[in-house]
């Protein structure tokens, strides 16, 4: 069984020829002749060339597929653009051709299932002849035309600034390895290229953005946030609808490359120049708000406050003049300076907020959280506090409150030298004589120690011991 697809002009020449086998095979168009005058053909036989062998007829022709008798003849008008569809398919996909033979019989364009269709071998062949008519006037949607425009033109402009801010952060973040400032221009930079790639949706280039505002972090000393940014990206990659993507690998590789230069510089600022905080207790009168108001101090904020205070048994830390806390579960170390004397009114600490280096301060491992403190470590004390914060240009204010209404006043700054403290210690007693504040040596930990944990009070240096006498 064959199967003859023809296509014609309106005026009725032949413009293309497919046929095909009742496998669905394609068959050259040599292989049949065609002729327009008879609708069905009959077996023919070609007998050998009598002409001299050097004339090109002396060539044997190879035997011709003809349509059988009872071939069935289709004839249809389809629009040249849905015929020309049909007969590419047929000539370039054998899929196509496949389930043309099969679905295609000559009793009907649309045959019933397969199971119930005659068999092939048996079916009579089938030609189909298909008029190209007029084509149908297909209107162009003009909204749609214009909404599609506007997406495309939009990604366009979007990759075109995405890889203009990427160099330009490139540049900020090179001059930020030697200036602060371009340090911060390079993160309001990795911010801007941020928003684009949110635009774009693409998870990795906002991964890879994250990571340039962790760059700048760093850069600008602010290790605790840098770090946890490295982490949240590094965990982001192990996620499931981003495990699985092209550049999540090298986005890993990334976070560890900036961890392990975050460790590096987060050891070397905190050998040079931890923060040192100055700071001075004072009991608060009755009209302490009204008095920070009259000299110009504003009110920042107004929080609450869940401090965790924790020691090794035996009270370690407390013997050293070491406070390890959690405050609203964030970690945090205050330690004594070998180089500055404390015997002042003031307090003087140094301040470290970064887990490892705590660990390298104290030379163990300390706990991760309060909920998990195991056989080596034990709470020393433990409350809530309500604090108001004030602020009077580089000087801070604060004023708390406990649960059991105990209230403290603390005038505070925050220096990067033991060179600076003197200066510090100055200004915090200049505002403390303006404001009319008298000093007080016993602060909130002294105060919960003595109800919650007295056994730690004998304990303490005895430059603390002097202080609370």
């Amino acid at each position: 069984m064959y199967f003859a697809i023809e296509t014609s002009l309106s005026r009725g020449e032949i413009e293309d020829l497919v046929i095909l086998d009742s496998s669905g095979n394609l068959c050259p168009e040599t292989s049949l002749m065609v002729c327009n005058m008879v609708h069905s053909f009959t077996g023919i036989s070609l007998s050998p060339p009598s002409s001299p062998p050097s004339t090109p007829r002396s060539l044997s022709p190879e035997p011709m597929i003809v349509l059988s008798e009872k071939a069935k003849i289709r004839k249809l008008k389809m629009d040249p653009v849905f015929t020309r569809t049909l007969m590419s398919l047929l000539k370039e996909s054998p899929a196509y051709r496949r389930h043309f033979t099969r679905d295609i019989s000559p009793d009907s364009l649309y045959s019933a299932p397969a199971s119930s269709s005659p068999s092939l071998s048996t079916s009579p062949d089938l030609l189909i002849k298909i008029k190209m008519i007029k084509p149908c006037v297909r209107h162009i949607y003009y909204h749609s035309s214009y909404m599609s425009n506007k997406t495309l033109w939009e990604y366009i402009e979007l990759d075109d600034a995405l890889h203009w801010l990427s160099t330009l952060g490139g540049a900020f973040s090179n001059l930020g390895e030697h200036s602060e400032d371009f340090a911060r221009r390079a993160g309001d930079n990795a911010f801007k290229q941020l928003i684009v790639a949110q635009k774009f949706g693409d998870k990795t280039v906002i991964a890879k953005c994250w990571l340039f505002v962790a760059m700048s972090l760093m850069q600008q000393s602010q290790f605790y946030n840098s770090m946890r940014i490295v982490k949240k990206v590094f965990k982001f990659t192990k996620t499931e609808g981003m495990k699985n993507l092209a550049g999540t690998s090298k986005i890993s590789t990334i976070c560890r490359g900036i961890w392990a230069r975050l460790t590096y510089e987060a050891k070397k600022h905190q050998s040079s120049e931890a923060n040192i905080e100055v700071e001075s207790k004072f009991s608060l009168p009755a009209d302490c708000r009204e008095r920070l108001t009259e000299v110009g101090a504003k009110k920042v904020s107004e929080t609450s406050m869940h401090d965790v205070y924790i020691d090794q048994p035996g009270f370690m830390l407390v013997k050293k003049d070491h406070w390890l806390r959690y405050r609203n579960s964030s970690i945090e170390l205050k330690y004594p300076d070998p180089n500055i004397d404390h015997a002042t009114k003031s307090t003087i600490y140094r301040e470290e907020t970064c887990k490892q280096a705590i660990e390298e301060i104290l030379t163990c491992k300390v706990p991760s959280s309060v909920d998990c403190l195991g056989e080596n470590w034990i709470i020393l004390v433990d409350f809530k506090t309500k604090r108001e914060q004030w602020s009077l240009g580089k000087v801070g204010i604060v004023l708390d409150e406990l649960e059991d209404g105990y209230t403290l006043g603390e005038i505070e700054m925050v220096v990067h030298h033991p060179s600076q403290v003197s200066k510090a210690n100055e200004e915090i007693n200049q505002l403390a004589n303006k404001l009319g504040f008298t000093h007080q040596w016993k602060g909130k930990v002294n105060h919960c120690l003595r109800l919650q944990n007295p056994a730690a009070l004998s304990s303490l240096p005895d430059m603390q011991k002097q202080k609370e006498a």
